[in-house]
């Protein structure tokens, strides 16, 4: 999984209900008791929620070839470049 682990950590801690940070070592550290089970879970509903968000980004990217420009993180319109 090649995410931000910002982004990983901003949607754990949400789905937690809790507060954390990320060490030296970009280790999640939150405050609270979990079970493992629950981490799985989540990490496992944020896995499926990129994989359809990327099948859905691949998909524009077919229709609209002709009227848009994709780079890793920006949509270009190629009629207005904006």
């Amino acid at each position: 999984m090649h995410m931000q682990p910002e982004h990983v950590m901003t949607f754990l801690l949400a789905e937690l209900g809790t507060s954390g940070s990320l060490d030296g070592q970009q280790r999640l550290v939150v405050k609270g008791r979990f079970a493992p089970k629950r981490f799985e879970e989540i990490l496992r509903r944020y896995m499926s929620m990129i994989f359809f968000v990327l099948i859905v980004v691949l998909e524009a990217k077919a229709v609209f070839a002709d009227q848009f420009s994709f780079t890793d993180e920006y949509v270009i319109c190629n009629n207005c470049k904006g």
